[in-house]
């Protein structure tokens, strides 16, 4: 009897947690509507960051190829579509004034920097994304986000002061766009398949 209550136990056990690994891990998504297959459009791009609508068409397509349960059609004219607009992207300095550095700035150069002298030492990056879903033109999900990501300014030494790469900051502008692009596309990504 301790026995069949024990093997009973353990099949119980095993089939909850399996069940629970299927739930949790391996349950077939799909977008609102029971959407199983999407076309999805160039961005439209409101800000002035040329090719951004292409940079977060690229990351959206990529976050719906990785789940494997969605595929995308190549028919603009698909009953189903999945289109975005980049809204804003705000841009702003982040300085620092050389009183603020205090005393570490004698072993750093800045103590040659005019009394009350400002450096830029890190950018903001803020925007703003509409995504809709819509079925024979009908509007299954809309959903407005905004995100921000800070990155480093050219780091400048006494030596070079008046001088920098002058493709660093762009480049690293770029890079940044693309990594808010991504984590913007997953956010958006998981809450429109979660509560489906």
């Amino acid at each position: 009897m301790k026995f069949f209550r024990l093997h009973t136990f353990l099949f119980s056990l095993i089939f909850v947690s399996s069940s629970c690994s299927y739930r949790m891990g391996y349950e077939k998504k799909s977008l609102p509507g029971q959407t199983q297959r999407v076309y999805i459009p160039i961005f439209k791009n409101d800000s002035s960051e040329s090719s951004l609508g292409m940079v977060f068409t690229n990351a959206f397509i990529s976050e719906i190829r990785k789940s494997k349960s969605i595929t995308i059609s190549q028919d603009p004219d698909h009953e189903t579509q999945l289109t975005g607009q980049v809204l804003s992207v705000f841009s702003s300095q982040i300085n620092t004034d050389r009183r603020d550095i205090g005393s570490g700035f004698k072993s750093t150069g800045l103590r040659f920097l005019p009394e009350g002298a400002v450096l830029t030492t890190e950018y903001n990056i803020k925007i703003k994304v509409e995504i809709k879903l819509t079925k024979n033109n009908q509007v299954l999900y809309r959903n407005i986000s905004d995100d921000e990501i800070i990155y480093s300014a050219p780091r400048l030494s006494i030596e070079t002061l008046n001088s920098s790469n002058p493709n660093y900051n762009d480049e690293a502008r770029r890079q940044s766009l693309s990594d808010l692009a991504q984590k913007m596309s997953k956010e958006i990504y998981l809450k429109m398949t979660e509560a489906f």
